[in-house]
């Protein structure tokens, strides 16, 4: 797979080229909400890193999966997965979607089912590890979260499952009760 992982520095470096990170003195990680099922973050462009991967387990298929890493406030990566496997066109397709995003605000809103809180962070020597172009590579943590919105300050807005529909996001997002972050 040396090309997959050269398109993902190509992304990576794409990234930091076109303006998509912050000065990291004003860069943060926060979850904004949860409830039991959902999680609300707010991040700044310059934590976060995307990636197309071909799945190895369905290989004649091919299969690729759509992840966000997001380097968090412990300087630890946690990983938001797109759960629909699609193909390395659509794959695409849905990078190019979140790169305008990025490259368009300085503050990131990304929906994602799961509650993050409740995860423990993993120790000792992590499997994977993760660059973000500003701030250098740093270990997953463990923590894993289900991709569904992402939208930026200025009104950009992208669902994979939402197609082009409005609006964006849709229910559950943003989550209405209020429940602090742990």
């Amino acid at each position: 797979m040396p090309n997959l992982k050269v398109a993902t520095a190509n992304i990576m470096l794409l990234c930091a080229l076109s303006g998509c990170s912050t000065l990291v003195r004003n860069s943060s990680f926060e979850i904004k909400n949860e409830t039991d099922l959902l999680t609300e973050l707010l991040v700044t462009p310059d934590r976060v890193a995307i990636q197309c991967e071909e799945l190895d387990e369905e290989p004649d298929v091919g299969a690729y999966g759509f992840m966000i890493h997001l380097l968090d406030e412990k300087k630890t990566v946690t990983t938001s997965a797109l759960s629909i496997r699609p193909d390395r066109e659509n794959c695409k397709k849905i990078s190019q979607r979140v790169l305008r995003i990025l490259k368009g605000g300085r503050q990131i809103y990304i929906g994602n089912g799961f509650q993050l809180s409740n995860q423990p962070r993993v120790s000792g020597k992590a499997q994977f590890r993760y660059s973000f172009p500003v701030h250098g590579t740093f270990p997953s943590n463990g923590r894993t979260l289900e991709f569904v919105v992402i939208a930026n300050e200025n009104g950009q807005c992208f669902g994979p499952s939402y197609g082009d529909r409005e609006p964006c996001p849709q229910f559950p997002f943003p989550i209405q009760s209020k429940t602090p972050a742990k």
